[in-house]
């Protein structure tokens, strides 16, 4: 269906006229206020009050949106040639310096389809990541003979004290060799 095979219902330029738009598309549809609150989830009397004679609240773009589509209707903006004379010459042309010309978003939908193929090529690469930590962690085997460092001794730095007046072992120090050293 095009443009010109859509009947116009109202011309809307300020809220007031979305409001009064509304209204007579819950007219043309035939629909009372009940039957919006129940159809849109909404508490008994809230729409009226929203586009009643009242209108005792707001228009948020969500309640907009419901309306819209529990009464099936949509907007389509057109060119007012009216308001363009009016204001034509107060339009400045923007700084296309700043303009992006790639789109820097991507889509949900497509990130969707991808999420798949992205989270394969992630998991390809721990494991990846992981056989080489493995293959790192392996020990070396060398040709020298592995050389065995001694027990630690234990070595006395104060006088021995007989069993009985001995508290703990503070007395006591560990020594270990190092490599290629002796103690003793």
């Amino acid at each position: 269906m095009s443009l010109s095979e859509l009947a116009i219902i109202a011309t809307i330029r300020t809220q007031d006229d979305l409001i009064e738009a509304m209204r007579t598309a819950k007219e043309v549809r035939n629909l009372s206020f009940p039957t919006i609150d129940e159809l849109g989830g909404f508490t008994r009397g809230h729409v009226e009050r929203v586009i009643g004679p009242r209108r005792e609240k707001g228009m948020s773009p969500f309640m907009m949106q419901m309306l819209l589509s529990i009464m099936a209707m949509k907007l389509v903006l057109v060119p007012d040639p009216e308001q363009e004379e009016k204001v034509r010459e107060h339009w400045e042309g923007r700084n296309t310096s700043n303009v992006r010309l790639e789109k820097g978003r991507v889509s949900k939908a497509l990130l969707d389809r991808c999420r798949p193929l992205i989270m394969e090529e992630i998991i390809q690469g721990l494991t990846a990541a992981a056989a080489a930590a493995r293959e790192s962690l392996k020990p070396v085997k060398s040709r020298a003979p592995a050389r065995r460092l001694s027990p630690p001794r234990l070595v006395h730095e104060q006088p021995v004290v007989p069993a009985r007046e001995i508290a703990g072992h503070a007395h006591l120090r560990v020594i270990q060799e190092k490599r290629g050293h002796s103690f003793g």
